[in-house]
């Protein structure tokens, strides 16, 4: 078993490149999630909107007959 300082060039650029791509993923998925909260906030506050609305126009309208 060989320590990181004595591993082949090629070695170190795999191990690397493998970090890189971990850190991406979790980067990737950092992001995903933040669009998801980002998405059901939106949905949360349009329907509270929506339902705000629906609740003004169910009062009775007086119209002249």
């Amino acid at each position: 078993m060989c320590s990181k300082a004595n591993a082949l060039p090629s070695e170190r650029v795999i191990e690397r490149d493998a970090s890189m791509r971990v850190a991406c993923n979790s980067a990737l998925a950092w992001m995903l999630e933040l669009l998801s909260s980002v998405v059901s906030l939106s949905l949360f506050f349009y329907i509270s909107l929506v339902d705000a609305f629906h609740m003004e126009s169910d009062e009775p309208r007086h119209t002249a007959i």
